[in-house]
């Protein structure tokens, strides 16, 4: 049985993986931080937290995706608006903790519960590159490859951290640029770069939705169909 990868299958499961995006994010907001549920925030008591900012981000982020793979009227220009929102909420959280406000956007709003939870350098570097990419979606050509070649880029950056960086803010294997990055994160950086990439075609951009819809075409000119071996277009067979 052939398995088939067109343009509409990698929408739908770039708005899947979306959802999922959005349903953890929720889940942190609903549980984590609104009932008080510190496992879910930080996974163990050691490891840094999940902050508001960064999930209500990823939710920006999910949401936007999901309106390119819907493809209504006004879905580029909502998903150009919400990374906008994303680049926004990240670049805040990178003025505030250099000019000397540790906590960033959170600490204003008396979230950072703890010394050091803020978002990560590394996390809001991150969110840009995303937003970037989500920006590429609602775009064409080089703007797309440019989605392609950033989504790429966070998806490697990204299994790096999970594999290599220590989440324990004490071990030598902590990363300075990502101490601060909680493993929810980083989970949440794997499903958003992976739905941008699925969107594109995983791994093609704009030549790979091309490509679907030339395989596509391909089958219908297969064996019996029109302009395959079984059709002559009327000029009889070749013996």
């Amino acid at each position: 049985m052939a398995l088939i990868w067109n343009r509409k299958g990698a929408s739908r499961a770039s708005g899947f993986v979306a959802t999922a995006v959005s349903v953890v994010a929720a889940f942190v907001v609903l549980l984590g931080y609104g009932l008080g549920m510190d496992a879910l925030v930080r996974l163990a008591a050691h490891f840094p937290a999940i902050m508001p900012s960064t999930v209500v981000s990823f939710m920006f982020l999910a949401a936007c995706i999901g309106s390119v793979c819907s493809d209504f009227t006004a879905s580029r220009a909502l998903a150009t608006a919400g990374a906008l929102a994303v680049i926004a909420i990240a670049g805040a959280n990178l003025l505030l903790n250099a000019f000397g406000q540790p906590g960033g956007l959170d600490a204003l709003i008396g979230v950072a519960a703890r010394p050091g939870d803020m978002m990560a350098p590394g996390t809001a570097y991150g969110l840009i590159l995303a937003a970037v990419c989500v920006c590429g979606l609602a775009g064409r050509g080089l703007v797309e490859d440019l989605a392609l070649y950033g989504a790429m880029t966070g998806l490697t950056t990204t299994l790096g951290v999970l594999f290599l960086h220590s989440f324990d803010p004490n071990s030598p294997m902590s990363v300075p640029f990502f101490r601060s990055t909680s493993v929810l994160t980083a989970v949440l950086f794997l499903l958003t770069f992976a739905a941008v990439l699925l969107e594109l075609g995983l791994f093609g951009g704009h030549d790979a939705h091309g490509a679907g819809d030339l395989l596509e075409a391909d089958l219908d000119n297969g064996p019996g169909g029109p302009g395959g071996p079984g059709d002559d277009g009327g000029r009889g067979a070749v013996v």
